[in-house]
């Protein structure tokens, strides 16, 4: 990845876009969400010196009595700001914690979009966060 004529990660694709070296590898590679080291504070209680990255389908709209495993986050309460019917996935954009974030989840049929300004909590995958600079 070249940015201004200079190399600025070189590596596999999949470790581009799963790991990528800094907010602008991030911002090309997708829709990553970019918070602020104050956002990543304030929405999972982390302690950075950067930007944190984290992949909209590493955010799970959290469904009762399932288990997600220990890599998650404790769940984090959020709103349903909009959506995006996107053919197999939906695209939400959420409200959490002073944050507006965007998560991708399967389209599994009509009747599992969420309504615009429905209430639902969030849960991340800590192994796929990552701080960029």
């Amino acid at each position: 990845m070249m940015n201004q004529g200079k190399i600025i990660q070189a590596d596999t694709a999949k470790a581009v876009y799963t790991r990528p070296a800094s907010g602008f590898v991030a911002s090309f590679m997708g829709n990553y969400n970019l918070l602020t080291a104050e956002q990543a504070r304030q929405l999972l209680g982390l302690k950075i010196c950067g930007k944190l990255a984290i992949r909209p389908e590493s955010i799970y709209i959290r469904e009762p009595g399932r288990d997600y495993g220990p890599a998650m986050t404790p769940a984090v309460p959020a709103r349903i700001a909009g959506h995006q019917l996107l053919g197999n996935v939906i695209r939400y954009h959420v409200q959490a914690a002073g944050c507006l974030l965007t998560v991708d989840r399967l389209n599994r049929g009509a009747d599992a979009l969420l309504a615009i300004g429905s209430s639902l909590e969030l849960v991340f995958n800590s192994t796929e966060l990552k701080e960029v600079a």
